[in-house]
């Protein structure tokens, strides 16, 4: 008997499509909309239904490859480098609009969102490299080059780990496998050797033309694959190489002086030449903290010009901004820093006796140094912007650390650094002062990472109470930035302290100085997994040589898992 239909007037549940009226559909109303009327999207008088509107995918860029075939009409369908320089006009970086193949793209995605947040000065990785691979061949390359090794390495990780759980887990060690066999490693060393092609035919074909930002960004990425590939000596030789190009070309070895304040710093003296001082500020720091320390030969004639440069150069008034304040500090900066570890004749530093050059190496530092700290405390009285003075206030660590490291160089035995405790203390309140305040994008480029002021003071300050407070300020900027560079650094602190720890005296609470040990070099092992330090004697045996000790971290540290 078929059920009896109801009434018109009698209360019911509602049923059907709210636009054609004739499809039976949910009676919770919570899909108040027929199949067919969804999926056509259309609402009576073919309005979107509400909530169910896609919006409009933008039009995805062909690759390059697609749209040219000559490389310079690669070049010229994607925007011109003068929009990057206008606010509001920002080139959003996507695999597509720089490869022509789906493995490039991947390595590229792999180097954005893997390899350029593990490094320091994020802004350098993520804006200004990734900008400069749309227009260098060369950089391209190298980018494609590091996302390839990483994933290789990663790989190689994973097959390791599963190797070890299949033994059981009776060794610590993970076995040293070939990368080689690894595609994604056949395309990293493919790739870099591409780029370090066509980088060295755009310095023949081209010379003195070649863009500074373009010679520091190319030569960075090569020094930091061969870094992770663990050649140490191929890495210093790229170093010595770039530097000496940096000698012919850049502008941190001409001194042009400022014709009035609003103009930025001579490392960025040309405003069109986005990037550059950012660019410089990087490669000039990779280059003073490689251990080898390898100096540019032939090097004393453009280290003496520097110094008058130094001496007589034009220092700032505290009223001027801080943004050129601290542009002009980073010029000093690096003019001192690449004076005294890449063009100062060696022998400064290793033969007591060897006098030539020390008297206005010495006058230019501890002038400079006491100048820009009476202006970076000035400044920071009257500066009310919390921002900026947390930038004034790391400017002014920075240079409390340069003179201290200064005055203590030419002390083999170690013992010196001693005698400025105080200052130490003092660089260490500043960066706790700094500690967690937020920066101005345009002070964040300038601003040295915690970490490597506080690199120095662990390795060269044996005061107890000193050293331990460092110690924990490394973790928390470790913790913080959370980085694989870092912690590396605080793995080998850590080992470097608990080795030299072991000398200190207990009655005196002093570390005598044949206790006293240098951190001198690194190198990778089984596989690049395992990092081997190399700790040398501040002081000579009876034999009149220096004994060394090598220690290794083994993966569970280097991962962070201990």
């Amino acid at each position: 008997m078929a059920p009896k239909r109801q009434q018109k007037d009698t209360p019911g549940i509602r049923s059907g499509c709210l636009i054609c009226k004739r499809r039976k559909t949910k009676a919770d109303e919570k899909e108040p909309y027929c199949l067919r009327c969804t999926t056509t999207r259309l609402l009576s008088g073919s309005q979107p239904i509400p909530g169910s509107q896609r919006p409009t995918p933008p039009p995805r860029p062909k690759p390059l490859a697609e749209t040219a075939t000559d490389p310079q009409q690669c070049y010229e369908s994607v925007p011109k480098r003068g929009h990057l320089g206008v606010p509001g006009h920002h080139i959003l970086w996507t695999p597509a609009l720089i490869t022509s193949s789906s493995q490039q793209a991947l390595y590229l995605d792999v180097f954005r969102y893997k390899v350029a947040p593990s490094f320091p000065d994020r802004k350098f990785w993520t804006r200004i490299v990734q900008r400069e691979a749309i227009y260098d061949e060369s950089i391209r390359d190298s980018v494609v080059a590091l996302g390839a090794l990483w994933l290789a390495r990663e790989r190689e990780r994973e097959r390791s780990t599963r190797v070890r759980l299949v033994q059981g887990g009776k060794s610590d060690t993970l076995p040293c496998c070939d990368l080689n066999m690894d595609v994604n490693s056949h395309e990293a060393s493919r790739h870099h050797a591409r780029a370090m092609a066509t980088f060295r035919k755009r310095l023949i074909d081209h010379g003195r033309t070649v863009a500074s930002r373009s010679i520091f960004i190319a030569t960075y990425l090569f020094v930091i694959y061969e870094q992770i590939q663990g050649n140490g000596a191929e890495a210093d030789r790229l170093l010595i190489y770039s530097m000496s190009l940096m000698y012919q070309h850049l502008a941190v070895f001409k001194a042009n002086e400022q014709e009035c304040p609003k103009l930025s710093s001579a490392l960025a003296a040309k405003l069109d030449d986005d990037g550059l001082a950012e660019a410089e500020r990087c490669f000039t720091h990779l280059a003073l903290v490689n251990p080898s320390g390898q100096r540019i030969s032939s090097g004393e004639a453009a280290s003496r010009e520097l110094a008058s440069h130094i001496i007589t150069a034009v220092l700032p008034d505290p009223g001027w901004p801080t943004d050129v304040l601290l542009m002009e500090w980073d010029l000093f900066l690096t003019r001192a820093g690449i004076w005294v570890f890449r063009l100062a004749p060696e022998a400064l530093f290793t033969e007591r006796d060897f006098v030539d050059g020390r008297p206005e190496l010495s006058r230019a530092i501890n002038i400079g140094q006491k100048a820009w700290k009476s202006i970076f405390e000035a400044r920071i009285a009257m500066e009310e912007c919390a921002s900026s003075r947390a930038a004034l206030n790391s400017a002014l660590a920075n240079a409390l650390m340069l003179y201290i490291c200064w005055n203590c160089v030419f002390d083999h035995t170690e013992m010196a650094w001693d005698a400025y405790t105080a200052d130490i203390k003092a660089v260490m309140d500043l960066l706790e002062r700094a500690e967690g305040q937020p920066l101005q994008p345009q002070h964040e480029s300038l601003r040295i990472p915690t970490p490597h002021p506080l690199y120095f003071i662990l390795q060269k300050c044996r005061i107890f109470e000193a050293r331990q407070r460092a110690l924990r300020m490394m973790r928390r900027a470790v913790k913080a930035e959370a980085s694989w560079h870092t912690r590396i650094m605080l793995e080998a602190c850590e080992a470097h302290i608990a080795q030299e720890e072991s000398g200190r005296d207990a009655r005196t609470g002093i570390i005598p100085a044949p206790k006293r040990l240098l951190w001198t070099t690194y190198s990778w092992d089984d596989g690049g997994t395992r990092l081997a330090l190399t700790l040398t004697a501040a002081v000579p045996g009876a034999d009149g040589k220096r004994a060394t000790k090598t220690i290794h971290l083994q993966p569970s540290q280097l991962n962070g898992t201990t």
